[in-house]
């Protein structure tokens, strides 16, 4: 652990709502990513429950979220800013865990819950494909922490792992993009975590004099023009892929192109397509059950639970408590355990390329559906980022009376180019029916706090 978090503990339990956490749930929706990570750990130590709430959150809106959750109270603002729930003192049924919601790209967020233990098997996991990937605890390298620790990307990859590995992370000022990039030259050797919008930012403002060192990107697929713009002031340029309800899926030591989000991690087995031709929806399982490790976060962890709870699959239907169960087979004489049979749909399109890594194409419910041929729109995207004057793009898909669904685009674009141009270079570039039937120019994309873009939102507002 390193000793600038600790330091913090002290003052922490001298605080009346903080003194005995053991066995509780605390909303944290705190200014300083120090101390969000500091008091995230904390509670761990302590055998309590933590739920990570974005830093920019009102009041309001954070305190009705930590009531809707179950929580004694909502931490905000600073840690010694304490807004108690009716049942303050109420301890929670289940092992000590970390709660945060969905991103909500595919609707509705959902609360999502795992386990401190869960994500200690995955902590030891990711670091040996960091240490496989040449970015171990020998490496040299400083883990720099560009994404908020709000987010599990931030706080147990950036944070978490690098502790683990016996590293010191760095967390950059948020909301800083001068700042960070301070940072980034502080420290030459570094592996940066961010997203892809924040890493468009920072290029954009570094100039061609900065050169960076490993980008490590999540959250949401690189355009190909940041990808090239990156490879070109980036040594090495990594990518993982994972979702809130299992963490770190897998992780790419150097990507061969926007899709590539690598192997998955040694406790996974992943099932994908078998070509780009033929992606089919990537499904997860565990190669082996989850890990008993009551008690390992000191007092009050309880027995273990399964790692999720009140959760839902991706298209919103309703999952028993724990991880969704396809079970897909019972194994020799059906004697393999309900945790050995677990397999989690992802909602994502994936192909297993033939260097054996996974390769990301497209969320299901995000696949176009033009009179019975498909249509990916990261295909359409690309297309229409080789337009000249288009700087931005996002496809989805809305309806249409006669086809069922027709191809629709927003652009971003420089004022030079307009629909109809757009439209006439798309079909030298695409098949007829993937070029986009309705076009809007915007001033800027509509992108979430998590920086991704929820296509399902868009074609619900043109409903």
């Amino acid at each position: 652990m390193s000793s600038r978090f600790e330091s913090r503990w002290a003052g922490f339990r001298r605080l009346p709502h903080l003194a005995r956490p053991a066995g509780r749930l605390y909303a944290l929706c705190l200014e300083s990513r120090e101390e969000t990570a500091a008091l995230a750990l904390y509670l761990r130590e302590e055998g309590a429950s933590a739920l990570l709430l974005s830093e920019d959150m009102p009041l309001d809106a954070a305190f009705e979220t930590s009531l809707e959750s179950g929580c004694c109270g909502l931490v905000y603002g600073r840690a010694d800013q304490f807004l108690a729930g009716p049942q303050p003192q109420a301890r929670t049924p289940w092992e000590p865990s970390l709660l945060q919601h969905s991103s909500g790209t595919t609707g509705r967020s959902k609360l999502l819950r795992r386990t401190w233990a869960d994500i200690a098997e995955e902590t030891a996991d990711y670091n040996r494909a960091l240490e496989q990937a040449g970015a171990g605890a020998d490496s040299g390298l400083t883990t720099v922490v560009l994404a908020p620790v709000s987010h599990s990307f931030g706080l147990l990859c950036g944070v978490v792992a690098t502790l683990a590995r016996g590293g010191e992370p760095v967390l950059a000022p948020a909301r800083n993009p001068k700042a960070m990039l301070a940072a980034l030259r502080e420290h030459p050797r570094h592996l940066a975590y961010g997203v892809p919008l924040l890493f468009h930012l920072l290029s954009s403002l570094a100039g061609k004099g900065m050169r960076f060192h490993r980008l490590l990107s999540s959250g949401a697929p690189m355009t190909e023009p940041l990808f090239e713009r990156l490879q070109a002031s980036a040594d090495t340029l990594m990518q993982q892929y994972g979702c809130t309800e299992l963490g770190c899926v897998s992780l790419s030591a150097r990507m061969a192109g926007v899709q590539d989000i690598g192997a998955e991690l040694g406790r996974f087995e992943a099932r994908a397509g078998s070509g780009p031709d033929e992606p089919a929806e990537l499904a997860l399982r565990r190669r082996q059950p989850l890990a008993a490790a009551a008690g390992e976060y000191g007092r009050g962890a309880g027995a273990p639970l399964p790692t999720l709870t009140a959760a839902e699959e991706e298209r919103g239907e309703r999952r028993p408590d724990g991880i969704v169960l396809s079970d897909p087979g019972a194994g020799a004489g059906g004697r393999e355990s309900a945790a050995e049979r677990t397999e989690f749909r992802t909602g994502d399109l994936a192909y297993r390329a033939a260097d054996g890594g996974l390769r990301l194409v497209a969320r299901v419910d995000d696949v176009i559906n033009i009179g019975g041929r498909k249509v990916y729109p990261a295909a359409v995207e690309r297309a229409l980022l080789q337009v000249e004057g288009v700087r931005e793009a996002v496809v989805y898909g809305s309806r249409h009376p006669v086809m069922g669904e027709r191809v629709s685009a927003r652009i971003v674009a420089d004022g030079s180019v307009g629909e109809e141009a757009i439209r006439e270079a798309c079909r030298k570039l695409l098949p007829a029916y993937q070029v986009p039937a309705a076009i809007a120019l915007v001033s800027a994309l509509p992108v979430l706090p998590s920086g991704k873009i929820s296509r399902a939102r868009l074609r619900r507002e043109e409903e």
